[in-house]
């Protein structure tokens, strides 16, 4: 079967996607209580599932909500999970994820709360007077160790679908990624930390019905929609997706490449 073409407008190759920021809400618990609430329908303004990787893997997707009658929130999913401490705190930074460390997170940024829980679903209640245009990163520090515990760069959209690791197949490709829909349409975005082998011609992003262990050199592009060629093998980098693609139908996004027949890696679509 030949791939379908449904390659889209390549947009901005960084992930650090415009300003924003959050800050302090009361009554934070302690994290072991596994504090959570009941999730309110509202409008998306910020959400990512790619954490900046380091010992203390962070996984899950957050969001900021505007609940439409004056109040905002940030809202850790039920996929939220991270190595406990004893004085984690969530703080929003002006740094860029990749600029944001141990020792710079508090003195650019605003601490929000206590973390609630190192697993599971909660959320925090934005205060009103709070800009979310001067803050670039949310990060969960433990301030007791001085220990950055893992950065997400604050990104427009709401989180569809997200994979924080890729098979290895034929090339080590390490980095996540997430399809995000945003008021001007859906992306695919690459996390920062994002990187592969070089190839002899840019790589194919592919959406394919095949599962990642059923995908192979010989078929990965069979029944897949053509997303966009990589503009760089480093990096964080996003590019649109068409319209008209139905997610329900893919169960996994490659990366390939056409002129060696080979499948670079490969990483599970899960729709949220």
């Amino acid at each position: 079967m030949r791939i379908q073409h449904a390659l889209a407008v390549v947009v901005a190759a960084t992930l650090s996607i415009g300003s924003s920021a959050f800050a302090q809400s009361g009554g934070a618990s302690a994290q072991e209580s596994g504090a959570s609430s009941v999730h309110v329908h509202a409008h998306v303004l910020y959400s990512s599932a790619l954490w900046k990787k380091d010992s203390n893997a962070i996984t899950g997707v957050w969001r900021i909500e505007d609940r439409g009658d004056g109040r905002r929130a940030l809202v850790l999913d039920s996929s939220f999970k991270t190595k406990s401490a004893p004085d984690l705190k969530l703080v929003f930074s002006t740094e860029s994820v990749e600029k944001v460390t141990k020792k710079n997170v508090l003195k650019t940024g605003r601490v929000l709360s206590l973390l609630q829980s190192n697993t599971g679903a909660q959320e925090y209640e934005l205060p009103a007077d709070l800009d979310l245009t001067k803050y670039r990163t949310l990060a969960i520090h433990c301030e007791q160790y001085t220990k950055l515990w893992g950065a997400s760069a604050l990104s427009e959209g709401e989180v569809l679908a997200h994979a924080p690791s890729w098979t290895k197949k034929t090339k080590k490709t390490k980095g996540g990624y997430e399809i995000v829909r945003r008021s001007d349409g859906v992306y695919i975005r690459f996390a920062s930390d994002f990187k592969t082998a070089k190839a002899p011609e840019p790589l194919r992003v592919i959406l394919s019905p095949l599962t990642p262990k059923e995908a192979k050199n010989k078929n990965a592009e069979d029944g897949g929609v053509l997303i966009a060629t990589l503009s760089s093998v480093k990096g964080g980098q996003e590019y649109l997706i068409s319209e008209d693609v139905d997610f329900a139908k893919f169960n996994s996004v490659l990366l390939n490449c056409k002129k060696y027949t080979k499948l670079w890696s490969a990483a599970a679509l899960s729709i949220e």
